[in-house]
């Protein structure tokens, strides 16, 4: 009886060897594609977040047109002003405007884009946080993969989409 039991023990053991190799295969194959998508989601988000502090300075710009509107005139595309929040005095801005818009106008609309940089901007930070975590995660997970069983592992992932 034991050279009977020796073969399908041996058949067990392989049938195991070649369920964890392809589990573990396919796995991180899974765990890979998700870690460059979260990647390239924390690219995205750094981009929101680069384009929103840009429009943010908006506000900057809009402050100093309103200060210096009487020397403007309608019509114009674009002016170079002082900068007043700079060291240097001789240090100036160039504004682009819209030619059909006053420059009280003007002005308001670059009020109207920092205010949306700044709502853009907080949106973008809690994206990349969530994105970094998320990432981290992902990344924790692929390490940990030879180190746990099937179950576990699944349990895992589990766990971490449910967060």
């Amino acid at each position: 009886m034991l050279s009977a039991r020796d073969p399908r023990e041996s058949l067990r053991e392989q049938i195991a060897r070649t369920f964890r190799r392809e589990f573990d295969a396919e796995v991180s194959r899974i765990l890979a594609l998700a870690e460059r998508t979260l990647a390239r989601r924390l690219e995205g988000a750094e981009e929101d977040r680069r384009r929103a502090c840009a429009m943010r300075e908006d506000r900057r710009r809009a402050e100093i047109l309103l200060a210096s509107f009487s020397k403007i005139s309608r019509g114009a595309s674009r002016v170079g002003l002082p900068d007043p929040f700079t060291d240097s005095p001789q240090a100036t801005v160039e504004i682009l405007l819209d030619p059909a818009l006053s420059p009280e106008q003007n002005a308001a609309r670059l009020f109207q884009r920092a205010k949306k940089g700044e709502r853009g901007e907080k949106l973008a930070e809690g994206r990349l946080a969530e994105t970094r975590k998320n990432l981290a995660g992902v990344r924790a997970l692929r390490l940990a993969l030879p180190l746990r069983t099937p179950k576990e592992t699944l349990g895992q992932i589990r766990d971490f989409l449910v967060e």
